[in-house]
């Protein structure tokens, strides 16, 4: 009698975490014990998980990322349209108003209206009017931004999925990952 591997199919908890370890990259580790029971012709299955599955992840994780762009960009007419409908719905208010705020003020100054600094600055570095806010404000308004954005997530994916334990740590392929890698991680 062969005792039954750790990886299987049979119950429920066991099968979720064989496909968890087929999706993380260990399979041969659950694939070796099941070609010894079964035979050879696991292998195709394990394979053919492993790739489906890791196919079906990566997809599943561009499409969130590209649904949350897409949400963004759907999201600043409202906000324009909110702000302009905020702007009529001030200025009508305001004639009505002008006369309460003047006597309020003139009896008591509020004390939370005085600004605290940093105002309208950014690391409490830049400025409101700073150069390097102007320069990150028209790559932003940029049209390619989203596109440029969009392909390092791919490309940083497809880097991701090709990595694997078990390359060799001096091999040009993990060399050029790890600097792909750190690229990424600054960019």
């Amino acid at each position: 009698l062969h005792e039954k591997p750790h990886y299987h199919f049979d119950y429920c908890g066991p099968a979720m975490i064989t496909v968890f370890i087929l999706l993380t990259g260990e399979w041969i580790d659950a694939m070796e014990p099941a070609a010894a029971i079964i035979g050879p012709m696991v292998a195709p299955f394990f394979i053919f998980v492993v790739l489906l599955g890791k196919y079906l992840l990566m997809n599943l994780l561009i499409a969130v990322i590209l649904t949350e762009f897409a949400e963004k960009e759907e999201d600043l007419p409202n906000t324009a349209r909110s702000a302009r409908s905020t702007a009529r719905d001030s200025a009508r208010g305001t004639a009505r108003s002008e006369t309460a705020r003047s006597e309020k003020d003139e009896v008591l100054p509020d004390p939370g209206n005085t600004p605290r600094w940093p105002v309208n600055y950014s690391l409490c570095i830049f400025g409101p009017k700073s150069t390097f806010r102007g320069w990150c404000k028209l790559a932003i308004k940029n049209p390619n931004f989203d596109r440029v954005v969009i392909a390092a997530i791919v490309v940083s994916s497809v880097c991701l999925a090709i990595d694997s334990p078990r390359l060799e740590p001096e091999s040009q392929t993990k060399q050029v990952l790890k600097n792909l890698d750190l690229f990424f991680t600054a960019l």
